[in-house]
């Protein structure tokens, strides 16, 4: 095993042993980055195996993350590309975890993140603390009060510990950019990904996009760039992506679709009718659209990524956009499809009057695709209460049987 010094220097000088992992104190961390940089491949697997496994255990994050992201950073630019990507892959996670996913198909919402961490961290919380310890007379009720202060201190909230992981990871953006150029296409695609994540970076990281995309030549890393570009540009970026809407390759044009719908309701930036148009009819037919499994946004449910910029673009053509949302909706992810099918009713419909909608035949045509693929996309399953009360507040049969009967004109 060999070990490159500049990758691991002051590996040595960090106090592990203070620190703890998911699982315990974090003595093991610098031993498997030695053996993520080894050359035999197995020992290099095995302890990117250990890294994720204790430095992002079901999105949990720790001071021992924190402190393994600058030489995760480093050796990234020294392992072999098999590795190198997954390396990658982890530092995506430490960074955002599925965050990302959360705040799809708008960029990620880092304001606000830092204003809620930053309630967290305030002052004010141990100074009210020291006021009612300073007024308590029983000793009693002081001792445990001044325990519950201590444990305040001490107390590292997930969101805290997250957002710490996410800035270390930030300050190594510029070295893990020039990654956009590596030899090994999955090393460029989550290199993109990676960017994505930064949109107060985005004056640094959208030129290098714009540079990169021009000279690429796999199509699915020309998607990760544009989404990326979706994610982070504004309406000066719209032209560069536009012109992809009319590659050969349905993955690029799905991928620009996706960024197009993005700058258009998320900036100044506007297009024409036929555009939109095409921007709609390009993301309903992601279902059928091939290759689509080798972009990673939105933990590759890429179908229900479409869903949701149809849903943001409802205010162009309700119409055309319900008939491509309902073409999706069967084929998104049972995980994701909870979450979008209330947002998809509650876009479409508004409370009657009457509290009920007009007889299903009496529906655009649009609105009944919506509801004939809500009852596929369901199954045989039985409504959730989310959904439920979506439908009941939209004037709508709020359970499956009921529903198949308005569907089939039996109501």
């Amino acid at each position: 095993m060999t070990e490159n010094l500049s990758a691991l220097d002051g590996l040595n000088d960090v106090p592990w042993s203070s620190l703890r992992h998911v699982y315990a104190t974090a003595d093991e961390v610098p031993g498997w980055l030695r053996q993520l940089i080894s050359r035999n491949s197995a020992h290099r697997n095995a302890a990117l195996d250990q890294l994720f496994d204790s430095l992002f255990h079901q999105g949990s994050r720790s001071p021992a993350s924190l402190a393994a992201v600058p030489f995760l950073a480093r050796c990234v630019l020294d392992v072999p590309a098999e590795t190198r990507s997954e390396v990658l892959l982890l530092l995506i996670r430490l960074a955002v975890g599925w965050y990302d996913e959360a705040e799809l198909p708008g960029t990620i919402n880092t304001p606000a993140w830092r204003a809620l961490v930053a309630e967290l961290n305030d002052p004010e919380n141990l100074a009210r603390y020291d006021e009612q310890i300073a007024a308590a007379t029983d000793p009693a009720a002081r001792l445990h009060l001044t325990e519950m202060r201590a444990a305040e201190e001490q107390y590292i909230d997930p969101r805290d510990i997250a957002l710490q992981c996410y800035d270390a990871v930030r300050a190594e953006l510029p070295r893990l950019l020039t990654l956009l150029g590596a030899t090994d296409p999955a090393t460029r695609a989550r290199t993109a990904h990676l960017a994505a994540c930064y949109p107060e970076e985005a004056a640094s990281s959208v030129p290098q996009l714009l540079d990169r995309v021009t000279m690429e030549t796999e199509p699915s890393v020309t998607a990760t760039i544009l989404v990326a570009l979706g994610l982070l540009g504004d309406a000066g970026t719209v032209p560069h992506v536009t012109s992809y809407l009319a590659s050969p390759e349905p993955a690029i044009r799905w991928a620009a679709a996706t960024a197009l719908a993005r700058l258009v309701t998320s900036t100044t930036a506007t297009v024409d009718e036929e555009t939109v148009a095409r921007i709609v009819r390009t993301l309903g037919e992601a279902p059928q659209t091939s290759r689509l499994k080798d972009i990673e946004f939105n933990d590759g449910d890429l179908v229900g990524y479409s869903v949701l910029s149809l849903l943001s673009l409802a205010a162009f053509d309700i119409d055309s956009v319900l008939k491509a949302v309902a073409a999706c909706l069967p084929f998104v992810s049972d995980k994701l499809r909870t979450t979008l099918l209330p947002p998809a009713v509650r876009v479409a419909f508004t409370a009657s009057s009457t509290g009920r909608q007009p007889a299903f035949a009496a529906l655009p045509e649009g609105h009944q695709r919506l509801l004939e693929s809500l009852l596929e996309a369901v199954g045989l399953s039985r409504f959730n209460r989310l959904l439920q009360e979506e439908l009941d507040n939209c004037g709508l049969p709020d359970t499956r049987a009921a529903l198949r009967a308005y569907v089939d004109g039996s109501r």
